[in-house]
This record gives C-alpha cells, sequence and structure tokens, in this order.
C-alpha cells in the first residue's frame, strides 16, 4: 500500500510534465522560442527556472549529507552562501546584464556571445566543443544522486529512477523546448519549496530531533556545533564558494538570462530566487546537518545514503513522502532539462550550422536540437 501512494504521486507528477510539455510545444515555432522561449519569461518562470536548474538530488542527497557529517549545523552556512552569492548576487551582477546584451546581439548561447562580443570564431568554436564535451557528463552526476533515494525509500534499482527522469526530460524538451521547460520548472519549483517545507517540519518533529528543545540542545554538543580547525573552517568556506560561485559561469544557468522578458521582471527574479535558495539550499543543508542526532558513529551511513536514510526513519505518511520523492526528481529533472537543452543547441546552433553547414534553416536547427536532445 505504501508504495502504490507512492507510485501514484510520481505518476501524477509524470502527466502534469506532459500536458505541460504538450501545452507549450504548441507555442514553440522558432528556434528562438526554443532555445530562449522568445525572451519573454517572468520574473516567477525565470527565477524559479534558475533555482530548480541550480539544485538537483545532488545537493539534498550528496552535499546535504556530506556537509552535515563533517561540519554540523555550521554546514547551513552552505545553504546561506548558495543564497547570498549563487542566487542574490548572481542575479544583481549578470541579470539584467545578459538579458539586455542577449537580446541586443540576438545571441541564443554562450558560445554566439563570444562570436558576436569579440568577434572571435576560434573562441565561438571552442567554448562550444568544451560546452558540449564536458555538460554530458555533467548529467552523470544527476542521475547518480538519486541512487541512494531509490535504494532505501523505493527499494526498486537505480535503473529505474534514470529511466524516469531521462524520459520526462526528454518529453519536456521535444515538446516544447525552453518554454515548456520554464513552465515545467515552475511546477517543479513550487513542489520543491512545499517539499522542503514539508521535510524540516516532520524532521524536526521526529523522535530524533524532538522540536525546537532538541535543536537548543544539539547546538550545545560537539557534534551539532564543532569547534572547526582552520583547515575544517577554510574547507566549509571553499565549499561555499565552490557552490555558490561556480554556478556564474555555467552555461545552462547562464541561458536562463536569457529568456527574462524585461528589467523589471530581472529585478523582481532577484527576490524570488533568493527566497528559493534560501528556502531549498537552506533547508537542505540543514536537514542534512541533522544526521549526527539520527546517527552514532558507528551506525552512520556512507555520505549518499545519510540523508535518505533519515528520510526513511522519519516515518512520514506514504502521500508525503511520495511528493518528497517527487521534489528530488523534478530537482534532477530540471537539471538535466538544462543541461541537455544547453548541450543540443550548442552543438547544432555553433558547431554544426556555425562551421559545417551555414546554409540551415532555423526548422532544420530546431529539428537538429531535438535530435541531439534525445541523443543525450
Amino acid at each position: 500500500m505504501e508504495n502504490t501512494a507512492l507510485w501514484v504521486t510520481i505518476a501524477v507528477y509524470i502527466i502534469a510534465m506532459m500536458v505541460i510539455g504538450i501545452y507549450s510545444g504548441r507555442k514553440s515555432k522558432s528556434i528562438a522560442d526554443f532555445t530562449v522561449g522568445g525572451r519573454n519569461a517572468g520574473a516567477w518562470l525565470s527565477a524559479l527556472s534558475y533555482g530548480t536548474a541550480y539544485f538537483s538530488a545532488v545537493m539534498f542527497v550528496g552535499y546535504a549529507g556530506g556537509t552535515g557529517l563533517q561540519y554540523g549545523l555550521w554546514g547551513i552556512a552552505a545553504g546561506i552562501g548558495n543564497a547570498v552569492f549563487g542566487s542574490w548576487l548572481a542575479w544583481r551582477v549578470l541579470a539584467r546584464r545578459t538579458r539586455d546584451v542577449s537580446a541586443r546581439l540576438k545571441i541564443k548561447t554562450m558560445p554566439q556571445f563570444f562570436d558576436a562580443r569579440y568577434q572571435s570564431k576560434a573562441m565561438k568554436t571552442f567554448s562550444a566543443v568544451v560546452i558540449f564535451i564536458f555538460l554530458v557528463p555533467y548529467s552523470a552526476s544527476v542521475y547518480k544522486g538519486l541512487a541512494s533515494v531509490a535504494d532505501v525509500l523505493l527499494g526498486i534499482d537505480v535503473t529505474v529512477c534514470m529511466v524516469i527522469i531521462a524520459v520526462v526530460a526528454i518529453l519536456l524538451l521535444l515538446l516544447g523546448g525552453y518554454v515548456a521547460q520554464a513552465r515545467a520548472d515552475f511546477v517543479q519549483g513550487i513542489v520543491m519549496m512545499f517539499g522542503v517545507a514539508l521535510l524540516i517540519f516532520f524532521v524536526l518533529r521526529s523522535e530524533q530531533v524532538d522540536g525546537f528543545a532538541g535543536l537548543a540542545a544539539y547546538a550545545q554538543t560537539a557534534a551539532g556545533l564543532p569547534k572547526l580547525s582552520t583547515s575544517q573552517a577554510l574547507s566549509l568556506i571553499a565549499t561555499v564558494l565552490m557552490t555558490s560561485f561556480g554556478t556564474w559561469g555555467l552555461p545552462q544557468m547562464i541561458q536562463k538570462y536569457f529568456g527574462i522578458k524585461d528589467d523589471k521582471q530581472a529585478k523582481r527574479g532577484i527576490v524570488i530566487s533568493t527566497f528559493f535558495a534560501l528556502l531549498v539550499a537552506g533547508g537542505g543543508y540543514f536537514i542534512g546537518s541533522l544526521c549526527h542526532l539520527f546517527f552514532t558513529k558507528e551506525t552512520m551511513p556512507v555520505q549518499d545514503y545519510i540523508v535518505p536514510t533519515m528520510l526513511k526513519l522519519v516515518r512520514m505518511p506514504s502521500v508525503l513522502l511520495g511528493v518528497v520523492l517527487v521534489l528530488l526528481i523534478a530537482a534532477s529533472v530540471s537539471t538535466l532539462c538544462s543541461i541537455t537543452l544547453s548541450a543540443g543547441s550548442t552543438l547544432s546552433m555553433d558547431l554544426i550550422k556555425a562551421r559545417l553547414k551555414p546554409s540551415m534553416t532555423d526548422k532544420s536547427v530546431s529539428s537538429l536540437t531535438k535530435f541531439y536532445v534525445l541523443f543525450l
């Protein structure tokens, strides 16, 4: 009965994504619609699309558990850093400028920016090759993030979860491209915020944590707020900087700014993306930071299994656990869509058309991009 409720919840999510893809596909007519949504995305669509691409299951499962294991409650600093530096500062510095220059130069990908801005075909080709080569293995980490979740919470082979997120991502991109992805990300972003709020509530009220009183007592222990050595403090700072500033140059993140409608929407997006990151990333790292209340040194699972095992011990109702699973799947699907769209559009527009077949029409480029999306 428990697994039935979980699978029904996942099935509802898949159907919802298909409906969004089909509806959005009717409005995606040109290559600009497919890759940057016709530059007509509002603040909520842009901000949540950015946030859902930012945080995949890897953050919830891998980083949150590993950071909590090493630093206890200090690990929350990573989530706060992601909100401040990876969202607020990134949007404040990059969003309006990137949106303006991409519209003025009529560019749809990062390699096109290098060509238009610096008049360098070599830079365009080199960046296109780098993006295509390295974004493909990057997507492997997205799949890996769900492995422990599938094992612990569903008791199924990870291949099944991989097939689910791959099929959903393919349908969204083939049916509607950027427009479908952005609208799906909006829905998935709401699910992620709702799911993280549920997780925090149930983890806090669990017998292992025992509410705010238990949390306060935990903060006074060596495991809860350990005294960090210089090397540990530097390592934590490095984690904050890497996970925050590392996203500034990722093509799948930069491309989110291309589709923003205008400056007004860009300004609103700063607030929305920061709130999303603070709740999702801050909440994820907060949950991971409580791992020492759930396990002893001897019973502590390996890093990728810490958070999934915690969720199992919390004993959430089946339907709500299904929502949490959808949260993790949605996070992975949105990230995978962003990576695949960036890699596929770069290959078709910046390598095939630019170098091998300049006479290709937009319709042919769009079809070729969809083929590479399916292939990747």
